[in-house]
């Protein structure tokens, strides 16, 4: 017996780790997560009726009224599931599971769990579970349904899971049920899209967890000289003002065409509110607190040793909308938060509000929107003391808006898409979020239809480093099988994604250039990738190609009319030997060029377009060296002559 226990005694602790640190499930499959939730129904109404090139909307919002709701997730790996689609790992102690199977009625498209255990422990960290379904029936309907649910802070054993208290919120539980239903009236331009969405304020727990309710729990006294500096709950309210820009497309029968359903940007107005309770955490001079019904997301960062905030940052998602605000350099006191000035600009606050989504109208058939509201001015409440933030201007960004992009990339078709060799993206840009002057971010579109801008500025300089631009496009295809067989079941989503990326540029107020027009030297790359997701005969399939690769561009819009291409470049630079030659040698640039009857001046800019050396030209001098140059790719001006080397390691 005492040999036994000092064998014992000797064997390393982790022998005892918990079974998921060995990529094992620790229960046996399959296993079922059981909620049953009591909160609130929110139900509201979006109906539209479309007039020539633009469509009326006349909303309504039906309240909240008490309810109840539950879902049971499976996760199972077993045989009999063979004929879908089902990823199951255990990794770096995070348990995946997904299961996406062919439509049927009322069951689950996809189900998806994710549970994060810690290392060596019998602990979970977070768990995650959620289900989604989107289907029409057989006429002019249809219906969205999601359910999500979040926990966090669990233990387990080889048979069960189970919470060591009943709290809600400390356990970080979320719980949501959206519904959203489509009906068409008289034809396909009349139609209501009712949304129920319900929101849990306590749960049961069953199937692999030891049967429990959680619910609220009472606020936790402060602790002294540790705590927020102001009373919880608080609340911070935002009331914007700014304007509210709508873009969609309708596809009707005859898929390929689509008609543009763009509105004006018009003035509009915005308000919505962040409420941080008792369970938040204050660390290291930050703030955070993530929670609520609509999983508001809060962080204040204050400036150690003194009553001022470098930066707030809040989000939160209503009826489908997601709310943003940012603002820095701030004040405070017991009391509340106040400003210095009011100065919207001043304070990079920035306020945006997005939504929309894609409505199916029936086989081949759908719409498509996005709303988004940037503000320009803003009244503060709440833990702020009233407070209007205004400026003069409405931009704050180095180009005037609006302006547009347009590019025509020259190329190569994949063969099963077409024979075209060239293909076009434009888009107008209308407004910049966040408002920052070293980046320029745009963002417009929904589900169906979406647009992302990106400028990079270098800082203190009239130079781009980078410009990146994706376009995607999505419809949804019912019907009798094509690509199955004449009489089977086939619905395809398609994706098609167009990117365009260009490098080391400068600007002015008015247009973006370059020094010259060599595809290759700017590192452009235009490309078209589609994706096919289908159920075919009940089996899911995907399919992927690129199908357009550009290897020459012409950029116009906001930029100065230029067409790039890699060979003009090779030419342009042969054909300015004459006049300027560079030639690189230990760390410096030897030039060599005619003789002028006038003063000159040499510039030496480097890849991003920046003058990192000049140098004065006598008359008549026909040399110059420019010396201490580091290893990169530079560029010389010497009046209307340009020159370019590399100065190697």
């Amino acid at each position: 017996m005492k040999k036994l226990l000092l064998l014992l005694l000797l064997v390393p602790a982790q022998v005892f780790a918990s079974s998921a640190d060995s990529g094992r499930c620790p229960w046996k499959m399959p296993f079922t997560i059981r909620v049953q939730a009591a909160g609130s129904d929110h139900r509201y109404e979006l109906a539209r009726t479309l007039l020539p090139g633009r469509w009326y909307e006349h909303d309504s919002d039906y309240g909240t009224t008490p309810s109840t709701d539950g879902v049971t997730v499976t996760v199972d790996t077993s045989g009999s599931y063979l004929s879908d689609s089902v990823h199951f790992s255990l990794k770096d102690d995070t348990l995946q599971y997904s299961r996406l199977s062919p439509r049927q009625f009322w069951t689950p498209v996809l189900i998806s769990v994710s549970i994060v255990f810690a290392r060596g422990k019998d602990s979970i960290i977070s768990m995650q579970a959620s289900t989604l379904d989107a289907f029409g029936v057989g006429g002019p309907q249809g219906w969205n349904i999601s359910y999500v649910f979040a926990i966090s802070n669990l233990v387990f054993n080889d048979s069960m899971i189970y919470c060591p208290d009943t709290s809600f919120q400390r356990h970080s539980v979320s719980f949501t049920h959206s519904n959203e239903q489509i009906k068409y009236y008289s034809n396909d331009y009349d139609y209501d899209e009712y949304f129920d969405v319900f929101t849990a304020t306590n749960v049961t727990l069953a199937g692999i967890f030891r049967p429990i309710m959680l619910g609220p729990s009472p606020p936790a006294p402060p602790v002294p000289g540790t705590g927020c500096p102001w009373k919880v709950p608080f609340t911070i309210e935002v009331h914007a003002a700014g304007e509210t820009y709508t873009n969609g497309s309708f596809v009707p029968q005859d898929v390929g065409s689509t008609i543009a359903l763009n509105n004006d940007a018009v003035p509009d107005t915005e308000n919505f509110s962040f409420t941080v309770d008792s369970f938040y955490s204050l660390k290291n001079d930050t703030l955070r607190y993530k929670g609520g019904s609509d999983s508001a997301s809060v962080l204040i960062a204050f400036k150690p040793g003194s009553d001022s905030i470098l930066s707030i940052s809040c989000s939160n998602t209503v009826n489908g909308r997601s709310n943003y605000f940012q603002i820095s350099s701030l004040q405070f006191d017991s009391t509340g938060i106040f400003v210095a000035d009011s100065s919207f600009r001043n304070h990079k606050t920035s306020i945006t509000v997005n939504g929309g989504g894609i409505d199916y109208v029936g086989p081949h058939q759908y719409f498509a929107d996005a709303n988004n509201f940037v503000a320009y001015s803003a009244k503060l409440s709440g833990i702020f003391r009233p407070t209007d933030l205004k400026d003069s201007t409405a931009t704050y960004n180095p180009l005037h808006i609006p302006f547009e992009i347009a590019i025509r990339g020259e190329g190569s078709y994949d063969s099963s898409w077409g024979m075209r060799t060239s293909t076009d993206m434009s888009i107008t840009v209308w407004c910049s979020s966040p408002a920052n002057p070293n980046s320029f971010s745009f963002r417009s579109g929904g589900i169906a239809h979406d647009t992302s801008l990106e400028i990079d500025f270098v800082p203190n300089t009239d130079s781009v480093s980078e410009i990146t631009l994706s376009v995607t496009n999505t419809f949804f295809m019912d019907g009798p099988g094509s690509t199955c067989s004449p009489l089977g079941d086939e619905w395809h989503l398609f994706t098609t994604t167009s990117r365009f990326e260009v490098h080391n540029l400068v600007y002015d107020s008015t247009s973006i250039s370059s020094m010259d027009s060599s595809f290759c030297a700017h590192h452009i790359s235009m490309s078209i990738s589609n994706v096919d997701d289908y159920d075919c005969d009940w089996q899911l399939s995907s399919s992927t190609n690129l199908a357009f690769t550009a290897t020459s561009a012409t950029l116009s819009g906001i930029f100065r009319p230029t067409h790039y291409t890699c060979a003009e470049s090779v030419s342009e630079a042969q054909a300015q030997v004459p006049s300027l030659r560079v030639v690189s040698s230990d760390h410096e640039l030897n030039c060599s060029f005619a003789a002028s009857e006038i003063a000159r001046e040499l510039e030496v800019y480097s890849i991003l377009g920046t003058r990192v050396a000049s140098q004065p030209v006598q008359i008549g001098e026909r040399e110059a060296t420019v010396f201490g140059l580091s290893p990169g790719l530079y560029f010389v001006r010497l009046g209307d002559a340009f020159g370019k080397a590399i100065v190697s390691e």
